[in-house]
């Protein structure tokens, strides 16, 4: 049971359902984005779904891929379930900043 900020049930239910073994420090399951003294390799799997870990994506990013369907494209993160679109668009506004503010037309 997940009370609170339910935002990793997605990667928790793939988990269970696949019978895949955690992370050696169960935590990284619940607080994805927590450090817990591990290492910043970008070794951490941010798409459960087709296994692609931080390091591939923030390569991608290095190699123009600069919005989120671009990069599910160059990764195929992001295409199967979705629950990790959110953090793919996080990734991106780390390395590109926030998007541009939208101006109103003047009437």
């Amino acid at each position: 049971m997940l009370v609170g900020n339910t935002s990793v049930a997605g990667s928790l239910i793939q988990i269970l359902d696949r019978g895949d073994p955690l992370p050696e420090d169960p935590l990284e399951v619940l607080c994805p984005r927590a450090t817990f003294g591990g290492d910043s390799s970008g070794a951490r799997m941010v798409c459960n779904c087709h296994k692609v870990s931080e390091a591939r994506l923030r390569q991608a990013v290095a190699d123009g891929a600069a919005t989120v369907d671009a990069l599910s494209q160059a990764t195929k993160a992001g295409t199967g379930c979705g629950s990790c679109r959110t953090e793919l668009a996080q990734l991106l506004g780390a390395a590109h900043g926030p998007p541009p503010a939208k101006v109103a037309a003047a009437s």
